[in-house]
């Protein structure tokens, strides 16, 4: 018969370790999807996000509907900024914004993308191969640098612009904000994030910049909307790539855990068998007689 092969009590460890690795991705993973679904919804009813119903709806439904995502992407955005992850290596930073407009941004779309990339960091490569892995985390940052790079354009600009106005201005008048809009502590935890934090502050720099112009009758309104509109769409596109990479994730946690599931019940199904085989070999055995 052939020899039995016994676990040692090192690879019960190890195995007891790769086990708790896995449920902790697919814990973490599964609760950044339903992070990530719930705030592509709209409403409560019950403490339940209601679902957006694919209908065509008058310019003001639109609005509406927009204000509910964005309040309820704010909710969910806070909330994540100032969330511990336990044992995480971050770095933290003092995030303080003026601009409504920026800091609105920074409380919707800010904390689900250091979420997704601390993620493809950690767990990437448990569900992913490689190439994926890099794949995802590229179209990412790729979204991130186009945001800092107009965000970089947009204070140069300004920082011009407000020289050459205060040369030719003898009353020039300096404004500043009264308060700060958002102020918080937050740990970051990827690289890319620290891109998109830096880049922020210059988006709500650059505002200032315009709004002393347009304070001095050097610019107006309409350019700074046109302005914080940008900053949003870009950061839009950050956030809609994120929510791709969530689900992508999701989609292979699922497959991962039904093939574990199958894979558990062919083994359990096959020692059945073998169980029963035994079984029907001893029954059909000879019993010795007694002399």
């Amino acid at each position: 018969m052939p020899k039995s092969t016994k676990a040692t009590p090192q690879d019960v460890e190890q195995n007891a370790v790769v086990d708790a690795e896995m449920a902790a991705a697919e814990a973490a993973i599964a609760d950044a999807n339903q992070f990530a679904q719930a705030t592509q919804q709209t409403g409560e009813h019950g403490g339940e996000a209601a679902p957006i119903e694919p209908q065509e709806l008058s310019p003001e439904e639109r609005a509406q509907v927009a204000r509910q995502i964005a309040r309820r992407q704010r909710k969910y955005g806070a909330a994540e900024l100032e969330r511990q992850y336990p044992s995480a290596i971050v770095v933290n930073v003092d995030l303080k914004l003026n601009d409504p407009n920026i800091a609105s941004s920074a409380s919707r779309f800010l904390g689900l993308t250091d979420r997704t990339l601390y993620l493809i960091n950690r767990f990437g490569s448990r569900f992913m191969s490689d190439v994926e892995v890099e794949t995802t985390r590229a179209s990412i940052r790729e979204l991130i640098e186009a945001y800092a790079l107009e965000a970089r354009q947009a204070v140069e600009q300004g920082e011009v612009m407000v020289a050459k106005a205060k040369e030719s201005n003898d009353d020039w008048l300096s404004p500043c904000y009264t308060s700060s809009t958002l102020e918080a502590g937050f740990g970051v935890k990827a690289r890319d994030t620290m891109t998109l934090v830096r880049a922020l502050r210059m988006w709500d720099e650059a505002i200032l910049h315009f709004a002393s112009l347009e304070f001095n009758d050097g610019a107006t309104i309409g350019q700074i909307d046109t302005m914080r509109l940008r900053e949003r769409n870009l950061f839009l596109k950050v956030n809609r790539q994120c929510i791709r990479a969530v689900r992508a994730f999701n989609r292979r946690r699922a497959e991962a855990a039904n093939k574990r599931s199958g894979s558990r019940e062919g083994a359990a199904a096959s020692s059945e068998h073998d169980a029963g085989a035994q079984s029907e070999s001893n029954t059909g055995a000879e019993t010795p007689v007694a002399a």
